[in-house]
Formats: C-alpha cells, structure tokens, sequence
C-alpha cells in the first residue's frame, strides 16, 4: 500500500501538511483489511486507492475559483489627434506645407487647426452657422471620410488636375481631388453650384 501511495506521490505536489493529513486518514481506510476474507482485503485496499486518486485530482485540477480573475484589459487602437493654433504649426506636425483656402462662400469667424496620425491636416472653417472643412494628405487615395452616396457626382476638370463634384439637385457639397502627390477635399456644410465650387477651387 505504501509502494502505491509513492507512485502517486511522484507526481503530485504536497505541502507537509497536507501529506500528515493523508497519512492520518490511511488508518482507518485500511482498517477493515484486517479481516480474515481476503475478499474484504481486497475491497479495502481498493478503496483506499481510490481515496488517494481523488485527492490526488482534486489538487491537479483545483475547482474553480468563486469570483472569476479579472481578464487582461483590451486595448483599442486611439487615434493621434493634435490640435495647433495656426497653419504653421499644423504643416510642421504633418511634415508637408498645407495651403489657406482664399475663398469661401461665407466668412470664417473661426478656424481650427487638427493634425491626424500626424498623417492627415485638417482645417475646420467657420462662421458660426456654416463651415467647410478642408482636408490634405500624402498619396491619390479619397482623404474625406465621406461615405455617403449621393445623387449627383461631377466631374470637373480645373487646370492641370480633375476634381469630383458631389450633391443632390439641390447643389454640391462635398470635392475631392488630387495634385503633385496629395490628396485633397473641401465638405462644405450647405449645397453649393458648380459656379462657386470653381470659384473656391480656381484661387488654390
């Protein structure tokens, strides 16, 4: 019994006190092999086996405990996002010159400065009822985050370059084109005609 107890042992991990409180027990397990039938025996030395193989599982696989872990926090990718206080400092954080928009079918009363994964300028035109948000990045790749789809798309060719007009009937809002490397858009916040889009594009 004892030659089964260490095989089981070998493999199993026990404070000294735990190992006291199992050898404490055996006693009385095998009590009843004192028995004259050998049969009896044989149950009880089974039965103690046993005993020792539930506590020996019971230590290998512990239950679970009551109040799970806390798992790892997940972490979501933020977008690098910096606000400047003039055009300057805008192009210095993008690493390219980003140019003013000389025109608009308002007057701006306030304009901010926003750099994007220092990848993406971004100027935000406002008159306090309407704005226009310039947009300029490296690459030919539509830079507006702008996904709607809209009734009317023109295509209008200024100079060296062709910029795509969108809308409804009402007018076009939003153009995207691209120039000597970059990438370009204007969203302006109401519809607008052709005549004025030529009239914002043709001064840049």
């Amino acid at each position: 019994m004892k030659q089964a107890y260490d095989a089981i042992m070998e493999h199993i991990q026990l404070t000294d006190e735990r190992k006291r409180r199992i050898l404490d027990r055996l006693p009385a397990a095998l009590e009843h092999s004192a028995r004259p039938s050998s049969r009896w025996k044989g149950w009880a030395a089974a039965a103690a086996c046993f005993v020792l193989l539930l506590v020996g599982v019971s230590l290998f696989f512990p239950a679970a405990p009551s109040h799970p872990l806390p798992s790892q926090p997940v972490t979501n990718p933020v977008p690098e996002i910096k606000t400047l206080s003039s055009l300057t400092e805008l192009s210095r954080a993008v690493g390219f010159p980003v140019e003013a928009l000389p025109h608009l079918p308002f007057t701006p009363t306030e304009e901010i400065y926003t750099a994007y994964w220092s990848e993406l300028a971004q100027v935000t035109y406002s008159d306090g009822t309407q704005t226009a948000v310039f947009r300029k990045s490296a690459g030919t790749e539509d830079n507006s985050g702008d996904y709607t789809v809209y009734e009317t798309a023109l295509q209008l060719e200024l100079k060296d370059y062709t910029v795509t007009l969108k809308g409804d009937a009402g007018g076009y809002v939003l153009a995207v084109w691209s120039k000597d490397g970059y990438s370009y858009s204007l969203k302006l916040s109401a519809p607008y005609p052709q005549e004025e889009w030529e009239t914002i594009l043709n001064t840049l």
